[in-house]
């Protein structure tokens, strides 16, 4: 019972870590397009001669892309709230999975206590068998 308690929870604590990992791959995809709209901004342009509506498209434009950089920081901000909470639950997970583990542990040991002395006492009345023959012979 405790095997597979243990089992259950090595499960768990696999299950929030893979969790975990997905989210931080989401981090990674959300610099990565973070990083895409800073160089967008700085790199973007009007012909030197354009007219002053080109102006005012690219103003709109700028602005889009800062308010899209915006949209992804929060995003990221609620994504890395949520890894600090999994966190949390994977030290909780892996303390029950060392303390299922110490328990595994203790059991086999008794276990084999067990059979050493069952394996002991098998001997000793082999013995006890000998004796008596060579006493009765």
């Amino acid at each position: 019972m405790i095997n597979k308690l243990y089992k259950l929870k090595q499960t768990q604590l696999d299950q929030q870590l893979m969790q975990k990992q997905q989210l931080v791959s989401k981090i990674f995809d959300i610099d990565n397009s973070i990083e895409n709209i800073q160089m967008s901004l700085s790199s973007v342009g009007v012909e030197k001669f354009g007219a002053i509506g080109d102006f005012k498209i690219l103003a709109i434009h700028k602005n889009s892309m800062k308010y899209e950089k915006h949209k992804l920081e929060q995003e990221k901000n609620i994504i890395e709230n949520e890894i600090f909470k999994y966190d949390k639950i994977i030290i909780e997970y892996q303390k029950e999975v060392e303390k299922y583990k110490y328990l595994v542990k203790e059991a086999l040991k008794e276990k084999i206590k067990e059979e050493q002395k069952q394996e002991e006492l098998i001997a000793s009345e082999f013995v006890l068998s000998k004796y008596a023959n060579k006493m009765v012979g």
